[in-house]
């Protein structure tokens, strides 16, 4: 099994003295829901999860006092039994387009041989973010936006994902901002240069780099307020030889379930398929400490590799996956 990860060093979790002195994410979370007005629970078995109700979809919302992010999802929303090769196969054709282009992402749980399917997002909550309110309410939306392509595409009725409108997203940015606030790679500028990372102008909206022995790329466009932080060359998989896809689709369920970044396929112009590694970051001058957020999300990139490289190589780290419902980070925590 891959090597123990401390989680602790990263941007998304708080020092000791941070917890003890700092609005916890539940706090900021239960402010938002009654601003929103909407309807929530206290799971009683589990204080610190809640359950939110919103346009009749209950929201799963998980918020840990020593973390800046919260992760909400619905789960076990469909369901399909993995025997079914052949279903297996064409549900995670589904569930990888859509993880190409969502926020969100979908993922899998094994029960039992029945394969559950979840909607979630990790979702950085920290005061300094403006409009938290809308920011929430925009991953509730964008959840059940992926959800609806899911079944829609099950079902035949669309043959690609559908896109959330650009203006319903917190994630871009309005006309009025776009004139007054920095673009995201300028702000992404000085910490290349602080880390001594060199990097090409592939176009100008992005751009490519090398790092530690990983091959990087960043896309930022004028209108957003996030980065695509994205890893390439994971893996090569044959299209034809279903076996191995089936076995990068276990890791990759287990990765998606567990960990921030988010694991799909590509094909490319040689016919085989790429795996990558991305993560969708919210990138705004108001975020403290951008060169410590930015640094995380490479450190996340590449420990999911790691991850993903060691389970694929090493059978039984398959089958640990499978038999902990590919959800349990426990083996890699510290």
């Amino acid at each position: 099994m891959a090597q123990r990860i401390n989680w602790k060093n990263e941007y998304l979790f708080k020092s000791r003295k941070e917890v003890a002195s700092t609005q916890s994410v539940m706090d900021q979370t239960l402010q938002i829901l009654k601003q929103l007005k909407l309807k929530y629970e206290v799971l009683a078995e589990v204080p610190e999860c809640l359950e939110v109700t919103y346009q009749s979809f209950k929201f799963l919302v998980e918020t840990i006092k020593d973390r800046r992010y919260i992760t909400i999802s619905i789960q076990n929303f469909d369901s399909f039994q993995i025997d079914d090769e052949e279903e297996n196969l064409r549900i995670h054709d589904i569930i990888n387009k859509n993880n190409r282009i969502h926020f969100t992402k979908l993922c899998c749980t094994n029960e039992d041989g029945s394969v559950q399917v979840d909607c979630k997002i990790d979702l950085l909550l920290i005061p300094e973010i403006p409009d938290c309110s809308k920011y929430f309410l925009c991953a509730l939306q964008m959840i059940i936006t992926n959800i609806t392509s899911y079944f829609k595409m099950k079902k035949g009725v669309e043959e690609d994902p559908t896109h959330q409108p650009k203006e319903e997203v917190y994630y871009f940015k309005t006309a009025q901002q776009i004139k007054t606030r920095p673009n995201v790679l300028d702000l992404l500028f000085p910490i290349l240069d602080e880390m001594k990372i060199k990097y090409k102008r592939q176009h100008e909206d992005v751009l490519v780099f090398r790092y530690k022995d990983f091959d990087f790329s960043v896309y930022g466009g004028k209108d957003w307020n996030y980065i695509i932080l994205t890893a390439w060359y994971l893996d090569v998989l044959d299209p034809s030889d279903d076996n191995d896809i089936n076995k990068s689709n276990s890791v990759i369920d287990y990765i998606n379930s567990s960990l921030t970044p988010r694991f799909f396929y590509m094909d490319v112009p040689d016919g085989s398929i790429l795996v990558v590694a991305k993560m969708d970051m919210l990138w705004i001058p108001e975020i403290p400490e951008l060169g410590r957020w930015f640094r995380t999300g490479l450190k996340n990139l590449m420990d999911a590799y790691m991850i993903y490289d060691d389970m694929k190589q090493d059978p039984g780290g398959i089958v640990d996956a499978i038999s902990l419902g590919f959800s349990s980070p426990t083996p890699y925590q510290a």
